[in-house]
């Protein structure tokens, strides 16, 4: 008899409450934490409702019941005859006791509807959508699914349970859809889901448009009406009915109208919960597509049917509503009232998103990270320093990856001249480039302990916790109101400090500190000095008081030589080394404008307080792009390529009034309007946007935010930075700049070099010019050393500056003048016998200019950190099992080799694959350690993001074919090793998709994928 294995009674158990603590604290932290009024509709009062208190009466603005059709009487009277007949329960699910004549009358009348050959009732539509289309898209072979990016979370669930390929396509944005689809093959199985009414934004989907791609691409439509059925058309069928008001209207319902946009729409999903006021959700389509939901849905089958009193009411207001109009006209009327009524108060209606949608779980993402060794801290034996990082294996080859996409995206394609350059840079240039007085953070030190702070952090962290404290102490009170149990708490925060009670504002203050949130970045030392003394701003982890910010120059100094005379610093950027070289690659570029150099490299500054993983750290490589442009003309020869790319831009007006929301805007209509300075620069935006999404990057999570003016860098005029969205917030990767011609004026004034444009010019160019003439018998006996300063400086003024000294010298005979920054500093008197200021005709034949940088500057480690956290997702059917969905041109592994079992008659076979892989210039990772089950073996390797693995089994020794997995479908094939190995080198240049390979192949079942 075996026994069960016993273990010591002192060993402990698994913390499963603190476990549940700790996801509760957690969406306390990221402020999704979901709170649960108690409210009481009363049916002969509606709007209004009472809260636990039934003294406590409220008005519900946010009811679903849209028509108000849960009290229409004859809704109601029907719900009580079948009350009465049928009695309350379903009794069984649809396929053995829940199948009654009322359901059969109910999807007969949203058939009819929506004009389609059947309809399937399911118990709710988050149901109704997750079971069809992951039944669905899981059915179809190699199918592709188009998902509109604004979509419901019941579409998402359903697509991501479905196991099928997805692009999300931005919202209502056809050109983007078009280009998606275009990559695929017309036979590919294709389905585009989308919405015809996006409660979040208040926009309607463009249904004609996408049906008539739908068609060009062989694809199908999947259109969720939920908020638009009993809203639109002339019978309550939705916005798609609607856009054929009068046909409709004059065509009998359930009677196919050929050519009508509803009957162009393959699956329609919506809801009884809202216009309808009962509850409920369903499919309507056609008879076979409906039938093969009812036999393989899961969430169908399996649930307990509506019961009849349910069906009962549903087919009476369906009925209802098809023959009335009042219900629609009247909401439609009382709506625009209140909006104008709104608008006249001055209260604007707005969509709001509260938080990008990013579901990772940080903390199990960094412990995979660590054990696969894509980085870890540097110096770890010894404890380790902040802010510096080693990169394993896999984080170096997804790092160079990110590095030889960028090379040819930009160095390559657009035929930059490429660099290297010092990293010790002597301390003359960095003075003469303003790093040395202006590249500083505002730093306050703890008065307690002397620990530093960074001083806009500070405020940020400080404020914004808060307001987080104030959200909690308003969701509480509302909570004591009605009733509800109060929520939990967050465990102890950091070092075991407790939390204070949750603290609620004046609506005021609350405006205020979201204010200076929303603009944080633009004030300087003392204004932050006054922040933090006015709102009493301490240090979150002593309670201490802060001192007065003072600037912090970012660089690492060093001495260069053994005299330590000479002073350097390590290269805060390497924009310095390739201006050093400008005239050398201007000669090398044959004189020609406009071009650029290029860079990859260290950069290194000195942060004050490093944190947040590779996101804030001392020393990271950088990859920069100086664009020399004609300062007369900013115009780009490609911008047509980038105009009509549309990006979310969010211009320094915007959040001056407090706003964080981007616009959304073509790269075109940005420069037209004026909202981004010039065509290159724009360009740029495109480029850098295109970049970014290629390798990864979600549009939903990427936006362009412009610098305001007290944060705009010394040297810029101009400058946006591409943000992601992470789990630490919003995080700056690429800075865009426009330099002006800052740093090649400041080095030719510092240096006496030239470092300038000459260009012929067609037609010579005549002007006059006022020009000083030195009396050289008084002027240099009389200045001595400060006599060539003045006349350079003099010659350096504006016409406009010069005219008044001739003037004075004309009217009064002197004048004072001071010189500053050069070896001669000081105030002299300048007679009018020492010089005098002429005016003269001048003629060029060639234009002398100094050229104008636009500056790409990327953070690579950043940007692979944001793609990393993209990329992460875990098995729907595993939370344990996370996968990083790498594209296969990222991956730092391109395909996995690995063994079935640690049999020897695979040790040749599996070498042999390993070898034609490489050859065929695909890096690949052979994982033989053959103690680990297949399974688990693929699932460490899913961890890695390797998106392909070849399996060796008994079948390649006998007849040398293996198969092959792809990574985030887990569907394999088979093929001759030769075939496959191709294959895989088609699949990783991206000359063929996964999606092509499976109407090609046949799927293998081997039960380890």
């Amino acid at each position: 008899v075996l026994q069960p294995a016993t273990h010591a009674t002192h060993e402990a158990a698994f913390d499963y409450e603190g476990l549940y603590q700790a996801k509760l604290a957690k969406k306390h932290e990221d402020k999704s934490y979901r709170y649960f009024n108690n409210i009481n509709r009363l049916a002969a009062r509606y709007p209004q409702a009472h809260t636990a208190q039934t003294s406590n009466v409220v008005t519900v603005w946010c009811s679903n019941d849209y028509l108000g059709q849960s009290k229409n009487p004859v809704v109601v009277n029907s719900m009580k005859a079948a009350l009465d007949t049928y009695g309350a329960g379903a009794g069984g699910t649809r396929n053995i006791a829940g199948n009654s004549a009322l359901h059969l009358r109910l999807e007969t009348e949203l058939a009819n509807l929506h004009r389609k050959e059947a309809a399937l009732v399911f118990s709710s539509c988050f149901v109704a959508n997750d079971a069809t289309l992951s039944t669905l898209c899981g059915a179809l072979p190699g199918c592709v699914i188009f998902s509109d990016k604004m979509n419901h979370a019941s579409m998402i669930q359903g697509i991501r349970h479905s196991g099928a390929r997805k692009h999300v396509f931005n919202h209502n944005d056809l050109d983007h859809l078009e280009q998606l689809l275009a990559q695929y093959p017309r036979a590919t199985p294709k389905l585009i889901a989308f919405e015809s009414v996006y409660s979040m934004s208040g926009t309607v989907g463009r249904i004609p448009e996408i049906c008539a791609l739908a068609r060009k691409y062989g694809a199908i439509t999947f259109l969720d009406e939920v908020h638009a059925v009993g809203m639109y058309g002339p019978h309550g069928a939705g916005v798609a009915e609607h856009y054929d008001y009068d046909a409709s209207l004059q065509t009998p319902v359930g009677q196919r109208i050929p050519g009508s946009v509803l009957d162009q729409v393959d699956i329609i999903t919506g809801t009884l919960g809202k216009a309808f006021g009962i509850v409920g959700g369903y499919i309507a389509a056609s008879s076979s597509l409906v039938d093969m939901i009812r036999s393989y849905a899961p969430g169908f089958i399996f649930t307990t049917s509506l019961p009849p009193p349910i069906a009962a009411g549903a087919v009476a207001s369906i009925q209802y509503l098809s023959a009335s109009q009042r219900e629609r006209y009247l909401q439609q009327t009382h709506t625009r009232e209140v909006k104008a009524d709104l608008a006249a108060a001055g209260i604007p209606l707005i969509p709001f998103m509260a938080s990008p949608n990013l579901n990772v779980d940080r903390s199990a993402l960094e412990q995979l990270l660590l054990k696969r060794f894509f980085f870890a801290p540097s110096f770890g034996i010894y404890e380790g320093v902040k802010g510096l990082y080693d990169y394993g294996p896999t984080g170096t080859a997804l790092q160079q990856n990110l590095i030889n996409l960028w090379r040819q995206h930009f160095v390559i394609e657009e035929d930059m001249l490429e660099v290297d350059c010092a990293i010790i840079t002597p301390s003359k240039v960095l003075e003469t480039s303003g790093h040395v007085a202006k590249f500083a953070d505002w730093m306050c030190r703890d008065t307690g302990n002397n620990d530093v702070r960074r001083a806009d952090h500070l405020v940020e962290e400080v404020l914004e916790a808060r307001l987080e404290s104030d959200a909690l102490a308003r969701k509480l009170a509302a909570t004591a109101i009605s009733g509800e149990s109060a929520p939990a708490q967050k465990p102890k925060g950091k070092k075991g400090k407790k939390e204070s009670a949750p603290t609620k504002l004046d609506d005021a203050v609350a405006a205020e500190y979201r204010r200076i949130l929303a603009q944080i970045d633009n004030y300087d030392g003392e204004e932050l000095g006054k922040l933090i003394t006015k709102y009493d701003i301490r240090n979150p982890e002593t309670g201490n008081t802060v001192s007065e910010p003072v600037a912090f120059n970012l660089m690492f100094q060093t001495s260069i030589g053994p005299t330590g005379t000479l002073k350097g610093f390590l290269r805060p950027e390497t924009a310095q080394g390739q201006f050093m070289n400008f005239a050398r690659l201007l000669d090398f570029n044959n004189q020609k404008m406009p071009f650029a150099s290029a860079m990859v490299g260290r950069s290194f500054r000195n942060e004050i307080s490093p944190r947040s993983g590779l996101l804030r750290v001392r020393e990271f490589t950088m990859a920069e792009i100086e664009h020399y442009v004609d300062p007369m003309n900013k115009d780009h020869t490609r911008f047509d390529e980038v105009a009509d790319i549309t990006v979310p831009l969010l211009p320094s007006s915007v959040q001056l009034e407090g706003k964080t929301e981007p616009i959304m805007m073509t790269i075109g209509d940005a420069v037209s309007q004026g909202i981004v300075d010039n065509k290159t620069l724009g360009y740029f935006l495109g480029r850098i946007y295109l970049y970014l999404t290629s390798i990864g990057i979600r549009t939903d999570l990427l936006r362009f935010r412009q610098h305001m003016k007290n944060e705009m860098a010394h040297y810029a005029c101009d400058c946006w930075d591409a943000e992601i969205f992470t789990t630490y917030g919003w995080i700056e990767c690429v800075g865009c700049a426009d330099r002006s011609a800052y740093d090649l004026r400041v080095h030719a004034a510092s240096t006496k070099k030239k470092l300038c444009v000459r260009e012929d010019l067609a037609e010579p160019l005549v002007y006059d010019k006022l020009e000083c003439v030195p009396n050289s018998k008084v002027f240099g006996p009389r200045l001595k050393r400060a006599a060539k300063p003045m006349q350079e400086y003099l010659n350096s003024l504006p016409a406009e500056d010069l005219g008044n000294i001739k003037v004075s010298l004309l009217k009064d005979g002197k004048t004072t003048v001071t010189l500053s920054g050069t070896a001669a500093d000081g105030d002299y008197e300048i007679t009018s016998d020492m010089l005098t200021i002429e005016n003269k005709t001048i003629t060029e034949h060639v234009r002398e200019y100094i050229p104008n940088v636009i500056e790409p500057s990327f953070g690579i480690g950043r940007i692979l950190y944001a793609l990393i956290e993209h990329s992460y997702n875990v098995r729907a059917d595993d939370e344990q099992r996370g996968v990083l969905s790498f594209n296969p041109l990222m991956a730092p592994f391109k395909c996995l080799v690995l063994p079935l079992s640690g049999h020897s008659s695979f040790e040749k076979k599996l070498r042999e694959t390993a070898r034609l892989l490489r050859a065929a210039g695909v890096p690949a990772r052979v994982d033989d350690a053959a103690s680990a089950s297949i399974g688990r073996r693929y699932a460490r390797n899913d961890e890695l993001g390797t998106p392909f693995a070849i399996t060796v089994d008994f079948q390649t020794v006998e007849d040398n074919t293996v198969t092959l997995r792809e990574r985030d479908t887990t569907k394999q094939i088979r093929g001759s090793l030769a075939e496959i190995v191709e294959l895989v080198k088609n699949l990783v240049s991206g000359a063929t998709t996964w999606e092509s390979v499976l109407t090609q192949y046949q799927l293998v079942n081997t039960g380890s994928s």
